[in-house]
């Protein structure tokens, strides 16, 4: 469907859908490729491409952006004194309709599918979170805005991964985590938390992206190498119970968001510290952390603490 569409057309309705689900605002997209004479026929496209795209209409974004999505097109639609194809308001409409008596606990989780931009055709990777960004006592259930920037990092160095042993703190829904094995030729890649809600969401994600055959799943108790993907808890106020899942040929760490509560600062450094000293060769150890600076005072607390590592 996207290969009948000119060049400039083509990309715009690519972001418009790699974007589509994430706390992107895609108007100026949305305006730019309405942006023609033959309006209908790119409604169609809108259409076929994102509202009944397999994917995602299998694994819905939250009904709040679809909502938010469809309004937008709409407006823009409207402004323009266009006709709106009759599917666009059905969808609309059904969405409005959703009585909020419907909404349980699970339902305030929803997807998203992240598509690779070089080939739309191959399998997006999918994943699960809540809409709150607190749930169940944790920030876990969340992606937060740092992760999005070490994405986009990664992204344009996706090099920096190759063949390389990575461990992520405080993974959360596991959504880094996935970009870069969806990315690259990542040797192992070991997912870490220490909230058992957030490790058993991490574990359901890489089952909607990977066959149980390619990951260590929580209940190993021994860490098969030859495995693409390991899960395992580490509490960083107890790393020491934990102690026998750490790799000791690792080559980077990751973790996004980890620095906002100044009580954890110290326990983050110290299990890094721990991580580097269970290490083979730990002067091949890297560590890229990403945060958001909320308090300029907590981050301080973190630059001076990582002054005491070597890594």
């Amino acid at each position: 469907m996207l290969d009948n569409l000119n060049g400039d057309k083509r990309n715009l309705l690519i972001d418009i859908k790699c974007l589509y689900g994430l706390n992107h605002d895609s108007s100026k997209l949305l305006v730019d490729f309405f942006e023609s004479d033959d309006v209908d026929c790119l409604q169609k496209f809108l259409i076929q491409s994102i509202l009944k795209d397999f994917y995602l209409t299998k694994y819905q974004p939250s009904s709040k952006y679809r909502k938010s999505f469809l309004k937008k097109v709409i407006s823009i639609l409207e402004s323009k004194n266009h006709e709106i194809d009759s599917e666009i308001y059905d969808s609309y409409i059904s969405i409005i309709n959703k009585q909020k008596s419907e909404i349980n606990f699970d339902e305030e989780k929803y997807f998203v599918c992240c598509f690779l931009k070089e080939d739309m055709t191959k399998k997006p990777v999918i994943f699960e979170q809540f809409l709150s960004a607190i749930t169940c006592g944790t920030t876990g259930l969340h992606i937060w805005p740092a992760c999005y920037e070490l994405i986009n990092f990664i992204e344009k160095n996706k090099n920096f991964l190759d063949n390389k042993n990575i461990l992520e703190l405080g993974s959360g829904v596991g959504f880094l985590g996935l970009k870069c094995l969806n990315w690259g030729f990542i040797k192992h890649f070991f997912f870490t938390d220490c909230h058992g809600k957030v490790l058993k969401q991490i574990e359901r994600n890489l089952l909607l992206n990977y066959d149980e055959k390619e990951i260590n799943g929580l209940d190993c108790s021994i860490q098969d190498e030859d495995k693409l993907i390991s899960i395992f808890e580490l509490n960083w106020l107890d790393f020491d119970q934990n102690k026998n899942h750490i790799n000791k040929n690792l080559d980077v760490i990751l973790a996004t968001d980890v620095i906002f509560d100044p009580d954890l600062i110290e326990p983050f450094v110290r299990t890094l510290n721990f991580i580097w000293s269970c290490q083979t060769n730990p002067q091949n150890l890297r560590a890229v952390i990403a945060s958001t600076i909320r308090n300029e005072s907590t981050y301080k607390i973190f630059i001076d603490q990582q002054e005491t590592t070597e890594i």
